[in-house]
């Protein structure tokens, strides 16, 4: 098995805990009374699976694809999903529970990963991890 760098491990533990608490709140939304849950709730809980699980395969897929040395805006792109997917899935979940909106928490943490989204297309369009920018060692 390779050795993974500290950042690797980072975002595959953080991508693998986001993909299991999707399939509890999978879980939830598919077994829970529907008094339990505001009006909608059951498909904002679904939605808000869908988006958290993709999420999750994208930062996990993000932490096998980043080279030991990887460029800051990947690592910041990084942090801006996992961030934004917490932000937006609590926001909706909050919803989906209560019935109240949850103080533009679900379209801030929505904004953050489109913006993240963008920056990673940036860094692996654009970027050289700073071990490439270093050039030969004597």
């Amino acid at each position: 098995m390779p050795a993974f760098s500290v950042i690797t491990r980072i975002w595959c533990v953080c991508g693998a805990l986001l993909a299991a608490s999707a399939v509890i709140m999978s879980a939830l939304a598919a077994h829970l009374p529907d008094e339990q849950l505001a009006q909608g709730g059951r498909a904002m809980l679904h939605n808000a699976t869908d988006v958290q699980m993709w999420h999750a395969l994208a930062l996990i897929s993000i932490g096998l694809r980043l080279p030991r040395h990887a460029p800051r805006l990947t690592l910041i792109a990084g942090f801006g999903l996992l961030t934004g997917t917490l932000m937006f899935v609590s926001g909706v979940c909050y919803t989906a529970f209560s019935g109240h909106r949850a103080f533009h928490i679900a379209p801030t943490g929505g904004s953050l990963l489109i913006i993240s989204w963008c920056i990673l297309a940036y860094s692996w369009a654009f970027c050289k991890s700073r071990s490439e920018n270093s050039g030969p060692h004597p």
